[in-house]
């Protein structure tokens, strides 16, 4: 789920894994993100959106999107920017 939501952003990433560790309750997830921090709110906003959905709690989905739309925007390039700086760095031009 967090791929689909990063995918309605324009992302084209695909790699998603999800693990159980060991017995535990715990999950390991791995996913291709644009951004570090973008990944992680699409993670925190999918466990969310679950969790309130397996125990019958309304979660307003819509607001979610647009905090992580946000997020997106302010910490990722828009596509023309990114062709920018791919082309730069395969010139060994330093990008930050």
């Amino acid at each position: 789920m967090a791929l689909e939501l990063m995918h309605e952003l324009g992302f084209e990433g695909s790699y998603g894994k999800t693990r159980q560790i060991g017995e535990s309750s715990l999950f390991r997830i791995d996913l291709e993100a644009p951004e570090a921090q973008v990944g992680l709110l699409a993670v925190q906003i999918a466990c969310a959106y679950l969790s309130a959905r397996t125990t019958r709690q309304t979660f307003d989905l819509q607001t979610e999107r647009e905090r992580l739309r946000l997020s997106f925007a302010l910490r990722c390039l828009g596509p023309s920017t990114q062709a920018i700086a791919d082309a730069a760095r395969r010139r060994g031009i330093p990008v930050r």
